[in-house]
Protein backbone atom coordinates (compact mmCIF):
# COMPACT_ATOMS: atom_id res chain seq x y z
CA UNK A 1 0.00 0.00 0.00
CA UNK A 2 2.64 2.60 0.61
CA UNK A 3 4.07 2.13 -2.89
CA UNK A 4 0.31 2.63 -4.14
CA UNK A 5 0.18 6.04 -2.21
CA UNK A 6 3.68 7.32 -3.43
CA UNK A 7 2.22 6.57 -7.01
CA UNK A 8 -1.05 8.51 -6.13
CA UNK A 9 0.82 11.37 -4.68
CA UNK A 10 3.20 11.36 -7.52
CA UNK A 11 0.09 11.60 -9.89
CA UNK A 12 -1.23 14.04 -7.67
CA UNK A 13 1.92 16.03 -7.36
CA UNK A 14 1.92 16.11 -11.40
CA UNK A 15 -1.34 16.95 -11.80
CA UNK A 16 -0.87 19.91 -9.45
CA UNK A 17 1.77 21.45 -11.31
CA UNK A 18 0.14 20.77 -14.73
CA UNK A 19 -2.35 23.19 -13.48
CA UNK A 20 -0.47 25.24 -11.82
CA UNK A 21 1.63 25.71 -15.08
CA UNK A 22 -1.57 25.87 -17.05
CA UNK A 23 -2.44 28.97 -14.53
CA UNK A 24 0.54 30.64 -15.22
CA UNK A 25 0.90 30.35 -18.78
CA UNK A 26 -2.95 31.72 -19.01
CA UNK A 27 -2.03 34.41 -16.41
CA UNK A 28 1.04 35.93 -18.67
CA UNK A 29 -0.83 35.56 -21.52
CA UNK A 30 -4.25 37.66 -19.79
CA UNK A 31 -1.30 39.94 -18.60
CA UNK A 32 0.12 40.71 -21.70
CA UNK A 33 -3.22 40.86 -23.60
CA UNK A 34 -4.07 43.50 -21.30
CA UNK A 35 -0.89 45.27 -21.42
CA UNK A 36 -1.07 45.38 -24.80
CA UNK A 37 -3.70 47.14 -25.19
CA UNK A 38 -3.48 49.71 -22.35
CA UNK A 39 -0.31 50.29 -24.34
CA UNK A 40 -2.61 51.01 -27.39
CA UNK A 41 -5.32 53.34 -25.72
CA UNK A 42 -2.85 55.19 -24.23
CA UNK A 43 -1.07 55.62 -27.85
CA UNK A 44 -4.90 56.88 -29.07
CA UNK A 45 -5.25 59.04 -26.23
CA UNK A 46 -1.70 60.57 -26.84
CA UNK A 47 -2.47 60.69 -30.56
CA UNK A 48 -5.75 62.64 -30.05
CA UNK A 49 -3.80 65.13 -27.67
CA UNK A 50 -1.63 65.82 -30.31
CA UNK A 51 -4.56 66.12 -32.89
CA UNK A 52 -6.39 68.62 -30.46
CA UNK A 53 -2.91 70.79 -29.89
CA UNK A 54 -2.23 70.90 -33.18
CA UNK A 55 -5.52 71.95 -33.83
CA UNK A 56 -5.27 74.66 -31.38
CA UNK A 57 -1.73 75.80 -32.91
CA UNK A 58 -3.63 76.00 -36.58
CA UNK A 59 -6.45 78.07 -35.38
CA UNK A 60 -4.03 80.66 -33.48
CA UNK A 61 -1.71 80.73 -36.16
CA UNK A 62 -4.58 81.26 -38.60
CA UNK A 63 -6.00 84.48 -36.07
CA UNK A 64 -2.44 85.38 -36.03
CA UNK A 65 -2.82 86.08 -39.96
CA UNK A 66 -5.70 87.36 -39.74
CA UNK A 67 -4.91 89.68 -37.75
CA UNK A 68 -1.52 90.43 -39.46
CA UNK A 69 -3.52 91.19 -42.58
CA UNK A 70 -5.76 93.90 -40.98
CA UNK A 71 -2.13 95.29 -39.80
CA UNK A 72 -1.13 95.19 -43.28
CA UNK A 73 -4.26 96.74 -44.68
CA UNK A 74 -4.72 99.30 -42.42
CA UNK A 75 -1.01 100.51 -42.87
CA UNK A 76 -0.77 100.19 -46.89
CA UNK A 77 -4.11 102.52 -46.83
CA UNK A 78 -2.44 104.87 -44.38
CA UNK A 79 0.36 105.33 -45.68
CA UNK A 80 -1.21 105.58 -49.16
CA UNK A 81 -3.80 108.35 -48.03
CA UNK A 82 -0.85 110.24 -46.47
CA UNK A 83 1.31 109.89 -49.39
CA UNK A 84 -2.20 110.95 -51.39
CA UNK A 85 -2.98 113.88 -49.66
CA UNK A 86 0.68 114.97 -50.06
CA UNK A 87 0.56 114.77 -53.68
CA UNK A 88 -2.73 116.73 -53.60
CA UNK A 89 -1.57 119.61 -51.52
CA UNK A 90 1.52 119.65 -54.20
CA UNK A 91 -1.07 119.52 -56.76
CA UNK A 92 -3.17 122.63 -55.12
CA UNK A 93 0.41 124.48 -54.70
CA UNK A 94 1.70 124.15 -58.45
CA UNK A 95 -1.74 124.31 -60.11
CA UNK A 96 -1.75 127.80 -57.61
CA UNK A 97 1.47 129.36 -58.86
CA UNK A 98 1.07 128.04 -62.77
CA UNK A 99 -2.26 130.42 -62.54
CA UNK A 100 -0.11 133.13 -60.95
CA UNK A 101 2.66 132.51 -63.54
CA UNK A 102 0.02 132.79 -66.50
CA UNK A 103 -1.96 135.42 -65.32
CA UNK A 104 1.73 137.81 -64.71
CA UNK A 105 2.47 136.57 -68.00
CA UNK A 106 -0.92 137.90 -70.04
CA UNK A 107 -0.42 141.19 -67.55
CA UNK A 108 3.50 141.65 -69.18
CA UNK A 109 1.98 140.89 -72.34
CA UNK A 110 -0.69 143.27 -72.01
CA UNK A 111 1.84 145.98 -70.70
CA UNK A 112 4.21 145.14 -73.85
CA UNK A 113 1.04 146.39 -75.93
CA UNK A 114 0.31 148.88 -73.75
CA UNK A 115 3.80 150.36 -73.95
CA UNK A 116 5.09 149.99 -78.07
CA UNK A 117 1.39 151.74 -78.78
CA UNK A 118 2.02 154.48 -76.54
CA UNK A 119 5.43 154.68 -77.62
CA UNK A 120 4.59 154.82 -81.25
CA UNK A 121 1.40 157.33 -80.32
CA UNK A 122 4.04 159.52 -78.41
CA UNK A 123 6.22 159.74 -81.79
CA UNK A 124 3.14 160.38 -83.43
CA UNK A 125 2.97 157.04 -85.54
CA UNK A 126 0.38 155.44 -86.06
CA UNK A 127 0.11 152.55 -83.91
CA UNK A 128 -2.40 150.42 -86.20
CA UNK A 129 -0.16 151.06 -89.13
CA UNK A 130 1.50 148.26 -90.63
CA UNK A 131 4.76 148.38 -88.67
CA UNK A 132 2.90 148.64 -85.38
CA UNK A 133 0.27 145.69 -86.10
CA UNK A 134 3.50 143.64 -87.07
CA UNK A 135 5.07 145.12 -83.47
CA UNK A 136 1.80 144.27 -82.14
CA UNK A 137 1.66 140.83 -83.37
CA UNK A 138 4.96 139.90 -82.78
CA UNK A 139 4.27 140.74 -79.34
CA UNK A 140 1.36 138.76 -78.95
CA UNK A 141 3.56 135.87 -80.41
CA UNK A 142 6.17 136.09 -78.05
CA UNK A 143 3.71 136.32 -75.17
CA UNK A 144 1.22 133.42 -76.22
CA UNK A 145 4.60 131.43 -76.55
CA UNK A 146 5.55 132.37 -73.10
CA UNK A 147 2.10 131.22 -71.84
CA UNK A 148 2.71 127.73 -73.54
CA UNK A 149 5.87 127.16 -72.58
CA UNK A 150 4.07 128.00 -68.77
CA UNK A 151 1.05 125.76 -69.63
CA UNK A 152 3.55 123.09 -70.84
CA UNK A 153 5.88 123.07 -67.85
CA UNK A 154 2.26 122.98 -65.81
CA UNK A 155 1.14 120.43 -67.66
CA UNK A 156 4.53 118.01 -66.89
CA UNK A 157 4.07 118.46 -63.45
CA UNK A 158 0.57 117.64 -63.23
CA UNK A 159 1.42 114.46 -65.36
CA UNK A 160 4.21 113.54 -62.89
CA UNK A 161 2.06 114.28 -60.06
CA UNK A 162 -0.57 111.19 -61.42
CA UNK A 163 2.23 109.12 -62.35
CA UNK A 164 3.63 109.60 -58.44
CA UNK A 165 -0.27 109.18 -57.33
CA UNK A 166 -1.03 106.37 -59.39
CA UNK A 167 2.46 104.59 -58.02
CA UNK A 168 1.16 105.30 -54.95
CA UNK A 169 -2.24 103.29 -55.09
CA UNK A 170 -0.24 100.50 -57.19
CA UNK A 171 2.01 100.05 -54.53
CA UNK A 172 -1.11 99.82 -51.95
CA UNK A 173 -2.43 97.50 -53.68
CA UNK A 174 0.69 95.41 -53.76
CA UNK A 175 1.03 95.70 -49.99
CA UNK A 176 -2.51 94.10 -49.46
CA UNK A 177 -2.18 91.65 -51.94
CA UNK A 178 0.99 90.18 -50.80
CA UNK A 179 -1.18 90.59 -47.11
CA UNK A 180 -3.60 88.33 -48.51
CA UNK A 181 -0.49 86.15 -49.99
CA UNK A 182 0.84 85.77 -46.52
CA UNK A 183 -2.57 84.93 -44.97
CA UNK A 184 -3.51 81.98 -47.54
CA UNK A 185 -0.17 80.64 -46.75
CA UNK A 186 -0.16 80.88 -43.32
CA UNK A 187 -3.66 78.93 -43.53
CA UNK A 188 -2.88 76.47 -46.00
CA UNK A 189 0.11 75.38 -43.78
CA UNK A 190 -2.23 75.59 -40.85
CA UNK A 191 -4.63 73.13 -42.45
CA UNK A 192 -1.86 71.07 -43.85
CA UNK A 193 -0.17 70.68 -40.45
CA UNK A 194 -3.57 69.95 -39.02
CA UNK A 195 -4.30 67.20 -41.57
CA UNK A 196 -0.39 65.51 -41.52
CA UNK A 197 -1.06 65.37 -37.61
CA UNK A 198 -5.01 63.41 -38.32
CA UNK A 199 -2.39 61.39 -40.96
CA UNK A 200 -0.05 60.22 -38.47
CA UNK A 201 -2.37 59.72 -35.85
CA UNK A 202 -4.51 57.45 -38.25
CA UNK A 203 -1.04 55.69 -39.30
CA UNK A 204 0.42 55.46 -35.80
CA UNK A 205 -3.47 54.41 -34.06
CA UNK A 206 -3.48 51.79 -36.58
CA UNK A 207 -0.10 50.27 -35.92
CA UNK A 208 -1.16 50.05 -32.10
CA UNK A 209 -4.15 48.79 -32.88
CA UNK A 210 -2.27 45.93 -34.77
CA UNK A 211 0.34 45.32 -32.35
CA UNK A 212 -1.90 45.02 -29.87
CA UNK A 213 -4.26 42.02 -31.61
CA UNK A 214 -1.23 40.46 -32.46
CA UNK A 215 -0.24 40.26 -28.94
CA UNK A 216 -3.75 38.92 -28.12
CA UNK A 217 -3.97 36.66 -31.24
CA UNK A 218 -0.41 35.22 -29.50
CA UNK A 219 -1.67 35.38 -26.25
CA UNK A 220 -4.70 33.65 -27.24
CA UNK A 221 -2.89 30.57 -29.01
CA UNK A 222 -0.71 30.45 -25.49
CA UNK A 223 -3.35 30.06 -23.93
CA UNK A 224 -4.84 27.13 -25.72
CA UNK A 225 -1.73 25.77 -25.99
CA UNK A 226 -1.71 25.82 -22.26
CA UNK A 227 -5.16 24.25 -21.71
CA UNK A 228 -4.10 22.22 -23.96
CA UNK A 229 -0.85 21.07 -22.27
CA UNK A 230 -2.92 21.16 -19.02
CA UNK A 231 -5.22 18.66 -19.87
CA UNK A 232 -3.04 15.99 -21.67
CA UNK A 233 -0.89 16.66 -18.34
CA UNK A 234 -4.01 15.73 -16.40
CA UNK A 235 -5.17 13.09 -18.52
CA UNK A 236 -1.56 11.39 -18.52
CA UNK A 237 -1.56 11.56 -14.69
CA UNK A 238 -4.85 10.13 -14.07
CA UNK A 239 -3.56 7.21 -16.89
CA UNK A 240 -0.92 6.03 -15.13
CA UNK A 241 -3.02 5.85 -11.44
CA UNK A 242 -5.35 4.09 -13.11
CA UNK A 243 -3.21 1.72 -14.54
CA UNK A 244 -0.82 1.04 -11.35
CA UNK A 245 -4.50 0.62 -9.82
CA UNK A 246 -5.26 -1.93 -11.91
CA UNK A 247 -1.98 -4.18 -11.74
CA UNK A 248 -2.80 -3.86 -7.85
Amino acid sequence: MGEMALLGALAATSATASVAGTALSISSANTAQKTAGQQAREVQANNAKVVRDTQVQAAEAAAYAEQDRAAAYEGANRDANSQLKQYEEERKAQTLEASQQIALQQRAMVQALSSAAAVRGGSGLDVYSQTGQAIMAETLREGAADLDTLKANWGRNSKALDTGEAAVVQNARNLRDQADRNTRNALTQARNSVTAARNGATASNFQATSNAQNVSNQAAATKAQAITSGVRGLAQSGGQAYSYFSRA
